[in-house]
């Protein structure tokens, strides 16, 4: 009921959780799932300037994506 009476189009989840519950909300009431990768894990690729931000930036064109 909340997600729906305040107009919520936008629903973010991890990577790294189960979006189960994300999925369940996004389903009952027309929201879409987003997910949003706030670690960076693993080793850098020698091309990479940096993980970080690089990840950051996939971050915000998916925010960018889900409320623009």
């Amino acid at each position: 009921d909340i997600v729906n009476n305040s107009g919520v189009k936008a629903i973010f989840a991890e990577p790294q959780y189960s979006s189960n519950a994300a999925d369940v909300i996004a389903r009952e009431t027309g929201a879409k799932v987003y997910i949003l990768d706030p670690d960076v894990t693993g080793e850098s690729v020698p091309d990479a300037r940096d993980d970080y931000l690089n990840k950051m930036e996939q971050n915000m064109k998916v925010l960018l994506g889900a409320l623009g």
